[in-house]
């Protein structure tokens, strides 16, 4: 009861459930840069390793997979659920990994924290690229049992990185159902390693 509220908050660390929106981004641009910094020596599986529990621990990956799936979500089984989470967390690690390979002088900067839809706060930051043109990122973050969490991420352009998931799942879900869509995934996981 309240004495253990006494003592979460006089924890020194930061429970989960006193996160900003805009520390939660800040502290995964912090891990991003360090890997891109250590890139090299890393290697894909170095990057892998390092980006998983941070990703896991930042993004909501099974309210994203869930938003992914659409419909099809509530047609799986639990241990379909369970798969698709786990490769689509996969799939997320990998591009994270690949993406985020190098480093040239490149820093992140939050701009602005403002109310979305539906709940959500966005987190509007800007990677800058010396060598390059900027781009913008945004975070959608959404509080879920207690606790700030990233959903979906908006590029510069405005899309949602989830939309363009959902369309890609949909076809194949459409035409291979829910154990399609696990095994393509897997496939897309094992590419992005095998593309190094």
């Amino acid at each position: 009861g309240l004495a253990g509220a006494a003592v979460a908050i006089s924890a020194p660390h930061l429970p989960a459930g006193s996160r900003t929106p805009a520390t939660l981004v800040a502290n995964f641009h912090t891990t991003l840069l360090a890997v891109m910094r250590a890139s090299d020596m890393l290697g894909f599986d170095g990057r892998y390793a390092r980006l998983k529990p941070v990703i896991e621990d930042s993004f909501h990956l099974t309210i994203m997979t869930q938003i992914a799936t659409g419909r099809f979500w509530h047609e799986a089984s639990p241990e379909q659920k369970t798969q698709l989470v786990q490769v689509f967390g996969n799939v997320s690690v990998g591009t994270y990994a690949n993406r985020f390979s190098g480093y040239s002088g490149q820093s992140f900067q939050t701009k602005v924290t403002r109310e979305g839809p539906q709940k959500t706060i966005l987190v509007d930051t800007v990677l800058k690229n010396p060598s390059d043109k900027d781009v913008a990122i945004t975070y959608v973050c959404r509080e879920i049992r207690g606790a700030w969490r990233i959903i979906d991420v908006l590029l510069s352009t405005g899309i949602s990185e989830l939309a363009v998931r959902r369309s890609e799942y949909r076809r194949v879900l459409k035409s291979d159902g829910i154990d399609g869509l696990i095994s393509t995934l897997k496939r897309k996981a094992r590419n992005l390693r095998s593309a190094h």
